[in-house]
């Protein structure tokens, strides 16, 4: 047990350098305001952007519509059995490995925000501080499948053997596009939450997707529009059971390691 709690001490205080880190490498020795920038770095990576813009210009922040984002969730396959036979210690460095270099991966698209991460699930967005224009709509759909399979591609890449020993890490991943409503919850430890069939949905396509697969609604092909920089294999119907709809055919996005 004592072993556990200094596992998880220092875990902590690798967690505290790494956002100080991350923070440091963001400020230039222009900055004049050192301490105003740190605090805009700080929220822009637990608010989206114009949500900042608007806290920093002294704005009510009030509830929105979004006319179209694209939202993706990714897990890890099979992760109910895997903490059944893993030490719970060595799962949590596994977590903290992987978001690491997620967040590392988002921080290169300017569209994608990460609205949370519990235990095994992280969920993104892309298209909160757009204007909506089908342009833009189209350019977050990009930015989200191109970040998905980054994150893919990394842990499948990724050699965890030093803390599970010979167990698989693979992920799953969903992506669906639609209407959603956002709005800052709280306010002393706010959080920016979205809400809607379109989350709903996104959580779908993950937790019917399979391992080391990226599961794309019709409607997140559709917004891409004329964009043609990646390739699809039809699924064939899955069961969804929202409001109103119980099947919907659904596809697999493909990449350059897949042979299907």
């Amino acid at each position: 047990m004592k072993n556990h709690e200094e596992e998880i001490r220092q875990l902590k205080a690798e967690q505290e350098n790494s956002m100080k880190e991350l923070m440091e490498s963001q400020l230039t020795t222009d900055d004049k305001d050192t301490e105003k920038k740190a605090s805009q770095i700080h929220h822009g990576v637990i608010l989206p952007a114009h949500i900042v813009e608007r806290i920093e210009a002294g704005q009510p922040v009030v509830p929105e519509q979004f006319k179209c984002v694209t939202v993706f969730f990714t897990e890890i396959y099979g992760f109910k059995n895997l903490v059944a036979t893993i030490d719970p210690v060595k799962m949590i460095h596994v977590l903290d490995k992987m978001y690491k270099q997620f967040d590392q991966i988002i921080s290169k698209f300017s569209q994608i925000f990460k609205v949370e991460s519990v235990s095994h699930t992280y969920m993104l967005a892309s298209g909160l501080s757009a204007s909506g224009s089908e342009s833009e709509v189209s350019e977050c759909a990009h930015q989200a499948l191109t970040c998905a399979n980054a994150l893919k591609d990394w842990v499948a890449k990724t050699d965890f053997s030093s803390i599970v020993g010979n167990v698989d890490i693979k992920l799953c991943i969903g992506i669906h596009s639609g209407p959603a409503s956002g709005a800052l919850i709280a306010t002393k430890v706010g959080r920016y939450c979205l809400f809607g069939e379109t989350v709903q949905l996104a959580s779908r396509m993950c937790a019917t997707a399979e391992s080391n697969k990226i599961q794309v609604s019709p409607m997140t092909i559709q917004v891409l529009g004329l964009d043609d920089n990646f390739e699809f294999a039809e699924r064939g119907d899955i069961d969804i059971q929202t409001q109103g709809k119980s099947k919907m055919c659904t596809y697999w996005l493909l990449s350059d390691e897949d042979d299907m």
